[in-house]
């Protein structure tokens, strides 16, 4: 009898440990409808629903045509996101600038539009914008 006890113990224990997945990790946090900033490789949660997550991870391309340069393209900044919610999680790519040639501005995801509206900073010519410098705008619609 003793012996059933302490496994189901720990059946139990290993079970609270390791049978849950852990909770998203936030760095900030975001209301519906209320456009806000993320910073490079942070992630954000809705207020309200705290098992939804968005995380930047990266820019992976940024075509932007430099300020103070004169282009025949506005160009484009691509970002890497991934959207969490009720455990399913998906990899999105939004984009900003002129999305005549490919990107997305928005995605919708579990009913919620997730929208890119701004990239900081602006590119200028000669210099290189290191991924840890990249901020973002979004907006989250329901």
């Amino acid at each position: 009898m003793r012996n059933n006890l302490f496994a189901l113990f720990a059946a139990s224990l290993l079970f609270t440990c390791f049978g849950c997945p852990p909770p998203a990790h936030c760095d900030q946090q975001f209301n519906v409808n209320e456009a806000f900033s993320m910073n490079q490789g942070t992630s954000a949660c809705m207020k309200t629903e705290t098992d939804f997550t968005i995380r930047f991870n990266q820019v992976t391309d940024d075509s932007r045509c430099p300020e103070g340069v004169q282009c025949i393209w506005a160009g484009r900044v691509d970002v890497a996101l991934i959207l969490a919610k009720d455990g399913a999680a998906q990899n999105i790519e939004l984009s900003s600038g002129d999305l005549g040639k490919g990107g997305k501005g928005e995605v919708v995801f579990n009913g919620y539009t997730i929208r890119l509206e701004n990239i900081a900073p602006a590119k200028v010519e000669g210099s290189k914008i290191e991924q840890k410098d990249y901020t973002i705008r979004l907006m989250v619609a329901k």
